[in-house]
Formats: C-alpha cells, structure tokens, sequence
C-alpha cells in the first residue's frame, strides 16, 4: 500500500494577485525503489530555480511538493489525485484546492511503461469510462517533427479518448521543445538516456481539463527509469520545469495568465 502524502505545514494564503501561479508537484517512484537521499532535496531547489526566470509580467508562481511512494502496479496514484484536485479533498492532508485556486498539477513520475501513465491519468480525471471505453489506436504527430507513430500497448487505446480534453497538446509540445536551449542537457521530444528497449518516444505531455474541480489544468510529464536515479530526477525536474515555463509564458502572452 502506498505510504501517504505529507501533508502540508500551515494553511495556504490567498493569491495576491492576479498573475499568481499555483501549481503542485507530485512526485512518485514505485514500492521496493528507494529514491536518492536527496531527491526531494534536488525537485525542491530545482523547481523554483528554473521557473523563476520569467520575464513576462513577472509572474509569481508558487510550488508545492508531495513526494509518496506507489506499489508497482501504480494504482493508488489513480485514487490520489482525485483527492488532490478536489474530489474529496482533505483526505491526504492537501486541501489546496478549498485554501487556493490551484492553476496546475505537474506529475513528476517514473513509469515502466508509458501507458500507464496515460491510463492512470484517464482514470483520475474522470474514473467513470470503463475499461472498455472505446478502445483504439490513435495516431499522433509528436513533437511536430513530420513523422506519425503509431502508439500501441498498454493503456494507448483509450488516449483518444484522452486527448479530447487536451489543451492543444502538439502546440504546447512545441513551444516546450523551441525552448530546450534554455535547459542544459535536456532533449525534450526524446531522452536519450533511457533504457533502449523503449520505443523512441520517451517524454510525454498532456494539458487536461480537470472536470468539477477548480483546477484549471492538469499538466503530466512521465519518463523512464534511468540507471542513476538521482540523474533520472534531474533530467525529470528540468523536462517539467521547461514544459511549465513554456505553457505560464505562453499563456501570459495569449492574455490568458493568471487564470
């Protein structure tokens, strides 16, 4: 059984302003893996190191970390974020969704295959579509690079599905990617790092809308174990951060930051 989020300190204070960012981090790794000693340590210093180099509006974005470990199978992440986002909050002590307005979540997750992040993600957003759910392939274009893969394996049949409450995923997949000069030894569209017998998309993106809760969006970034774990986090922190950074900016100059 998954061991419980720590919960937060103090209570949550209201924005500010209307330019403020809210955005939650949680970050995973399975029962049986010991994460670096200093990982959350690396997420923690990380996060609001990269994230604070805006220059647009100077947006005031504010992270919050859980770290919680998952059994193998990864199904209480499933049960977790419902809780988090607003579906009965209070239950794993992070309520931030009745003390603020929490404007994105950010999975940071070490996954043995990618469709179960996906799935596992369509089961937290919305847990009423079956497993049967109109199960197909999907075709995706990613990272605007000219060339169709078609996703198969576990979980991957019901993306489509998925994809519906998607925010523009090849576009914001995009401006994440024209912005990998900013990181340093970071391939957005594929880590090179990974084991190799994964197929040769490694890093996935996916805006959603949350339903009934008062997020705005829910932002999942999942990639595969390395060797060095502690390399697995920073390459993990610095592909989130770089996706957040995109998707704040883009929407503060599309007029819509600060939600």
């Amino acid at each position: 059984m998954a061991s419980a989020p720590q919960a937060l300190p103090t209570p949550l204070p209201s924005p500010s302003s209307a330019t403020e960012f809210n955005v939650v981090v949680t970050a995973s790794i399975p029962s049986g893996e010991r994460p670096p000693t200093n990982a959350a340590e690396l997420i923690a210093k990380a996060l609001p190191r990269i994230i604070f180099r805006h220059t647009i509006n100077e947006p005031n974005i504010r992270i919050f970390l859980a770290w919680f470990t998952l059994p193998s199978s990864y199904a209480d992440l499933a049960t977790y974020l419902p809780h988090l986002i607003g579906g009965n909050p209070g239950t794993y002590g992070l309520q931030l969704t009745r003390k603020v307005p929490v404007h994105g979540i950010v999975h940071l997750g070490i996954v043995d295959s990618p469709g179960q992040g996906f799935t596992l993600m369509k089961k937290a957003i919305k847990p009423d579509l079956g497993e049967n759910s109109e199960d197909r392939e999907y075709e995706w274009d990613y990272c605007n690079q000219q060339r169709t893969t078609r996703i198969g394996g576990v979980g991957w049949e019901r993306l489509p599905r998925m994809l519906e409450t998607c925010v523009d995923l090849k576009r914001v997949v995009r401006i994440a990617k024209d912005m990998q000069p900013t990181i340093k030894n970071v391939n957005i569209d594929v880590v090179d790092t990974v084991k190799p017998t994964y197929p040769p998309y490694h890093v996935y993106y996916a805006s959603l809308n949350a339903y009934s809760c008062s997020v705005r969006k829910i932002s999942m970034f999942m990639y595969t174990p390395m060797e060095d774990s502690s390399a697995n986090i920073k390459v993990g922190v610095d592909v989130v951060t770089a996706a957040i950074e995109a998707y704040v900016n883009d929407l503060t100059l599309s007029g819509e930051g600060g939600f």
